[in-house]
Formats: C-alpha cells, sequence, structure tokens
C-alpha cells in the first residue's frame, strides 16, 4: 500500500521541479494556479504561509491517498520585499540594493496528506550574502536574462551564484525547496519517496 502514495508539487516552478527530480522523488507536477491578488495579508510571513497552504489545498481534494506539496519564497533585507523584477531596470536596482549585504531567503513549505487532511506547515529561512558588486557585473548578469522571474533577481543555481558570498542555512531552500525540512515531514508521515 505504501508504495501507491503519490506525491503531487502544487506548483508551476520549474525550479522546485528540478530538485524533486534531482532527489529522484517520483511525483506529479499540478500547478494549483492560484490567485495571489486573493490573499489579504499585510504581514509578509503570513502572507507567504497562507499562499504555501493555498497552493497546496487547492489541489489536495483532486488526489487521494496522496502527499500534496505547496511551497512559496520570499526574498527580504531588512523590512523590504524583493520580488520578481518588473523589467531589468528594475532587476538592476534590486541587485545594486542588495550588492555587500545580507538577505534572507524564507520558503513557507504546507504539505497536505490527503489520507487524513493532515496539514504540515514550516518556515524555513536562509540568510544569503552577496559581495560587492560592479556596475558591470550587473549588467552582464541582468543582460543573461536569468533574473527576470526570479524573486530578489537572481538564481542562485544558476549564474548568480557568482553574486553571492556566503550562505548560512539550506541552499535549496533559496533555490525554492527546502530539502532538509521536506524529508524530515515526509518521513513523520511515514512516506519514503520511491526513486525514479
Amino acid at each position: 500500500m505504501q508504495d501507491r502514495i503519490r506525491i503531487v508539487l502544487a506548483s508551476a516552478s520549474p525550479r522546485r521541479e528540478s530538485i524533486l527530480n534531482q532527489l529522484g522523488v517520483e511525483h506529479l507536477t499540478v500547478p494549483s494556479r492560484v490567485d495571489e491578488r486573493s490573499i489579504k495579508e499585510r504581514d509578509v510571513l503570513a502572507y507567504t504561509k497562507k499562499l504555501a497552504v493555498l497552493k497546496a489545498s487547492k489541489v489536495a481534494p483532486r488526489f487521494k491517498n496522496s502527499i500534496i506539496i505547496g511551497a512559496d519564497t520570499l526574498v527580504a533585507a531588512g523590512s523590504k520585499i524583493f520580488g520578481k523584477p518588473k523589467d531589468k531596470k528594475d532587476a538592476a536596482r534590486m541587485l545594486h540594493e542588495l550588492s555587500g549585504r545580507a538577505h534572507r531567503v524564507t520558503t513557507a513549505l504546507c504539505v497536505v496528506d490527503t489520507r487524513s487532511d493532515k496539514k504540515t506547515i514550516r518556515l524555513v529561512s536562509t540568510t544569503v550574502r552577496f559581495r560587492k558588486l560592479s556596475d558591470r557585473t550587473i549588467q552582464d548578469y541582468v543582460a543573461s536574462g536569468e533574473p527576470l522571474d526570479k524573486a530578489g533577481a537572481y538564481a542562485i543555481q544558476g549564474r548568480g551564484a557568482a553574486l553571492v558570498a556566503s550562505i548560512n542555512g539550506d541552499f535549496y531552500n533559496v533555490v525554492g525547496l527546502p530539502v532538509p525540512a521536506l524529508l524530515e515531514i515526509l518521513e513523520k508521515l511515514h512516506v519514503y519517496p520511491r526513486s525514479r
């Protein structure tokens, strides 16, 4: 019976799917198509948590005997939030602001066990410090196009690795899915993912 439990990633993020693929976890990807504007939450961490829960909860009713994974990632420096840049100019602005500074990457993770309707929610934070970036470095990185659909305007698993001076915490959390936290939740639910 154990091996019939399906793992479903409720996300359109290719980065989260890539992490599960890298781990060899057999899963189904079903984007939740949640309208993020429908969440009226002022506190950013509460907003992120609510969005992760909403993503998983929207997909869960479609799957019996399954584990649904929802996640949302937030980048912040001090009290300022760095979402996805609107354009190249906005991406350059964000990178100038983050240059030489530490910022926090927080992922809200929600795992729904549809066998019991149990929801497990975790907030995982990682601190990333950028090295001091030259104008040329920022221009070249923005010109690559990589920052344009990334929170904080960088991808640590791609060319954005060259911007980073240090990282304290889970690397995969910065990519978008905190692996140790996810595996710990699955083990507590007695779910041991099958490899592909």
